[in-house]
């Protein structure tokens, strides 16, 4: 049995040392996956679902002020500079995004901590500017409903279409930014429970006492 020690105590020490190596890239490899899927749907539901709106607003109001309908027409003056918005901000974040996700899993490999620290930060903010636009959005959407009523009872058909756009173009953006305002608490939930220091940790087999005697 004393001839065994040593390669029990080898087999042992390689055994803890791969425990540990998997643990350490479980964490980090389920970071580097919550970072995928958190600007995956960035680009694929934020990106394209701004571009898909502004395209349908930009495209409605053609058809609108090219009618006879004085409603649609108020209904196009909202739709055609807010769409116009809404294609640059989708394609922003469309055509950023990978680079983006590059930049982060090159840090997050060399130095977990600060990608750690700096996406949290970043993060903080992005969820507390959520709150402020979904804040906004139900205002413009309260605003113009009351702008549409008015001009409804005033028989100023231009108004209550311009009311309706409002309405209209808060409640859609309202969806966008509460699915993005999810995404990001999801993203920020893996953040915080990241250790940087599983992830970084050199790959140290533990100190055994190994016997010499064969």
């Amino acid at each position: 049995m004393a001839r065994l020690s040593p390669l029990i105590a080898l087999v042992l020490s390689a055994l803890l040392v791969s425990g540990q190596a998997q643990a350490q890239a479980s964490d980090g490899e389920a970071m580097s996956q919550s970072t995928q899927d958190y600007f995956k749907g960035e680009k694929h539901v934020s990106g394209i679902g701004f571009m898909s709106l502004g395209a349908a607003s930009v495209g409605l109001s053609g058809a609108f002020l090219a009618g006879d309908s004085d409603r649609r027409k108020g209904i196009a003056y909202v739709f055609l500079p807010l769409g116009v918005v809404e294609l640059i901000v989708g394609a922003v974040v469309f055509f950023r995004t990978d680079a983006q996700v590059g930049k982060l899993e090159a840090q997050m490999a060399d130095d977990p901590a600060a990608f750690r620290e700096a996406e949290q930060a970043r993060m903080k903010k992005v969820v507390e500017s959520f709150e402020w636009l979904k804040a906004a959005e139900i205002v413009i959407f309260v605003v113009g409903v009351g702008v549409a009523l008015t001009g409804k009872f005033d028989d100023n058909l231009v108004l209550e279409g311009i009311g309706q756009g409002m309405a209209e173009q808060a409640a859609s953006i309202f969806v966008l930014d509460l699915l993005a305002d999810w995404r990001a608490q999801l993203y920020v939930e893996a953040l915080e429970s990241f250790d940087p220091t599983e992830a970084s940790a050199p790959h140290r087999a533990p100190f055994l006492s190994l016997s010499t005697r064969f």
